[in-house]
């Protein structure tokens, strides 16, 4: 007669080799979560600084860039005469698109987040983006001065020489209903002093 050896289910061989699997799974989950992260981590973000000569701005979802005759005025003279004006259009012809952002405080220009809401901080504040050249009865839509519509403007950095920020707004058609919707709007921008 023969005996049959019954082998206990889990013997050590078993135990073993299941806990080398166990920790091979473990380990290549670890490296694989490892290699997600500086994957994720090395794409590129979103740089909230303009480069230099900036002038821009995402308008109704399509990204535009005002480079043509930029200028930008700062008179940071004594309150309540601080001044910011920024203006730079997209093209010369007839339908070229101008964006105009104004700051006029009731003290020093300094950085920090200007709102037509906040008329403590800042005495008047808009953007102003307008259809074709300023010389002609064109349509332009802007800031609403009773804050219905928000407007917001964000100096990062300001100096004599140069400022830098972020703007974004939904801006009413002058004598009219449509609106425009200004997003993801930058600038870094040389100073010119009146």
């Amino acid at each position: 007669m023969v005996r049959k050896i019954h082998r206990p289910i889990f013997d050590a061989d078993f135990v073993y080799c299941w806990e080398k699997q166990g920790i091979n799974k473990m380990k290549k989950g670890v490296l694989l979560t490892i290699a997600l992260l500086l994957i994720y981590s090395s794409c590129k973000k979103s740089d909230p600084v303009a480069p230099a000569n900036t002038l821009s701005a995402t308008v109704d979802g399509v990204a535009e860039n005002f480079s043509i005759g930029q200028t930008t005025y700062l008179s940071n003279g004594l309150a309540p005469d601080a001044d910011l004006s920024i203006f730079g259009s997209e093209g010369s012809g007839a339908n070229s698109l101008n964006l105009a952002i104004t700051i006029e405080a009731n003290n020093t220009i300094a950085t920090g987040t200007y709102t037509n809401a906040d008329v403590n901080n800042a005495g008047f504040i808009s953007i102003t983006y307008s259809i074709g050249p300023a010389t002609t009865n064109f349509d332009f839509y802007t800031s609403d001065p009773t804050a219905k519509y928000p407007t917001t403007i964000t100096i990062t950095s300001i100096s004599n020489g140069n400022v830098q920020g972020t703007f974004s707004g939904q801006l009413p058609l002058y004598n009219g209903t449509a609106i425009k919707t200004i997003t993801d709007g930058k600038f870094n921008l040389n100073v010119k002093n009146p």
